[in-house]
């Protein structure tokens, strides 16, 4: 087989796991490329490389045109790269960086010494407690159907380190992040359907222009009559980022109506529109961590809450890169360590449920 036609394969096999149509076996060859082949194969690199091959995996593994004219560009070195972009990709930029004044071996930068009390992903768990003071612990079990009992209100709490998703009464989907709350009543008024959120959701309103849906969250309310948007309340602002539809966001001092694709960040004195990347907003409901190159310190976040870990280091953390990947939260920490190791030079050390960044 010719190079260039290897190289449409491996743009091909790129383009449907990017799009989510990959067989079975394909992910299955994908993953093991990562985690066996290419992590076993030393790429020696001297620091002045380092640059040109970032360059390499995003222009000569996506632009086939330059790459079909590169005749003497070596097969060997070619599948490294790839391999590396696939990596970037959907395992969390598997982008070499040098720690060292000589030359970089893959193996050195393996993060395995420095794990000790490996953790397992989070998973899917949550708490039902109702007016009367009564708790239910609701199976391991990914959604739930909201049920007739004799409360008024109801809460789900999704502890740290679990996601859950439930249907309420009118039909509205509803998926809660780690060490989230969700208060809303047994059955909706005539008027409002309206709920509390503490920490981070995201809902598909069921359509129903005359009984719009509320939800409060700190001093922020956000309107809808139906559409699909995430809600981030964990600090001291109310993130809300619009998928589908139109919404009103209101702080009580002024409100803005928002459209798909745009964000409004709240607080109790002003409103500010923002057009944020929704894949970056969205991973969670996913099973991703998204990295964009600047959010390192944001994903560090996200693993404290699925790991129910301490991290150190957080507040210095102050890098920047224009790398871009997803990285499956279904595996254990130190594989997670391990891709951040290698995608931003950053050493991550993990004992005894605290992360210590280097």
């Amino acid at each position: 087989m010719k190079e260039k036609d290897k190289v449409h394969q491996l743009q091909e096999l790129l383009k449907r796991y990017r799009e989510g149509n990959c067989s079975d076996e394909e992910i299955e060859f994908v993953n093991s490329w990562f985690y066996n082949d290419f992590d076993t194969n030393d790429i020696n690199l001297q620091p002045n490389d380092q640059e040109s091959l970032s360059k390499k995996i995003f222009q000569n593994i996506e632009n086939s045109q330059q790459l079909q004219t590169q005749k003497n560009f070596p097969w060997k070195l070619m599948t490294g790269i790839a391999a590396a972009f696939i990596c970037i990709c959907f395992a969390g930029y598997y982008l070499v960086k040098s720690h060292d004044k000589g030359k970089i071996d893959l193996k050195v930068l393996s993060t395995k010494d420095t794990i000790i009390n490996d953790l397992s992903p989070g998973n899917t768990q949550a708490i039902l407690s109702f007016s009367d003071g009564t708790k239910k612990q609701l199976p391991d079990s990914s959604s739930y159907q909201n049920i007739n009992n004799n409360s008024d209100s109801i809460a789900m709490e999704v502890p740290i380190a679990s996601t859950y998703s439930m249907t309420l009464e009118d039909g509205t989907k509803v998926w809660l992040n780690s060490s989230s709350k969700l208060k809303y009543p047994q059955k909706f008024d005539s008027k409002f359907r309206k709920v509390e959120l503490e920490g981070e959701a995201f809902f598909e309103v069921a359509k129903n222009p005359s009984k719009p849906f509320i939800i409060k969250a700190k001093e922020t309310e956000i309107l809808v009559l139906g559409t699909s948007f995430n809600v981030n309340a964990y600090e001291n602002q109310v993130a809300t980022t619009l998928v589908e539809g139109s919404l009103k966001v209101t702080n009580g001092v002024s409100s803005s109506i928002i459209k798909p694709g745009q964000e409004a960040i709240s607080n109790k004195e002003k409103i500010e529109i923002d057009q944020p990347n929704i894949n970056v907003r969205t991973a969670w409901q996913r099973g991703e961590f998204f990295f964009d190159g600047n959010n390192l310190k944001d994903i560090m976040l996200q693993i404290q809450r699925w790991y129910n870990v301490k991290i150190i280091g957080l507040d210095d953390l102050n890098y920047k890169s224009t790398f871009k990947g997803t990285i499956d939260k279904n595996q254990n920490l130190s594989n997670v360590l391990k891709i951040l190791n290698v995608s931003t030079g950053k050493t991550f050390e993990l004992r005894n449920n605290i992360i210590t960044i280097h």
